[in-house]
């Protein structure tokens, strides 16, 4: 699998987000960015991806891309969870269930928690799978 497959994945996992907007070459330097810091956060020491090519080292497993995947998508929603925390706890719970904007708000919250559930208990599996092959 290539870095192609990894961001088709990355939306398939999301909904929206200002991604709708981005033109292809837009979406693949900033997620190009955060490759290594997902890399590294997965602890995938024989990785390495080129910011210049858009290229891994090697072919990686689907285990591996899905691992990207959700590590990306966590980064990627990082910040939008970081405004819509300061917001939220600005609005009464009431205003939260009524609005739409405000509902869409705990919606993302919701989907980076999955993601950062999924990205860490992936990570161990790739970790146990790793282990009992060596």
């Amino acid at each position: 699998m290539n870095f192609e497959n990894v961001i088709d994945m990355m939306l398939a996992l999301m909904t929206d987000y200002n991604v709708a907007n981005m033109s292809d070459e837009d979406l693949m330097l900033e997620v190009g960015v955060k490759v290594n810091m997902v890399i590294i956060r997965a602890q995938l020491s024989d990785l390495s991806f080129d910011t210049e090519f858009y290229e891994f080292n090697r072919d990686l497993s689907v285990m591996e891309a899905t691992i990207l995947a959700y590590g990306l998508l966590m980064m990627w929603l990082l910040p939008y969870i970081n405004n819509s925390e300061v917001l939220s706890t600005q609005l009464s719970s009431k205003e939260v269930t009524q609005f739409s904007n405000a509902n869409r708000i705990q919606q993302g919250i919701a989907l980076y928690r999955l993601a950062k559930t999924e990205f860490y208990q992936l990570v161990i599996d790739y970790d146990s799978l790793q282990t009992k092959a060596s």
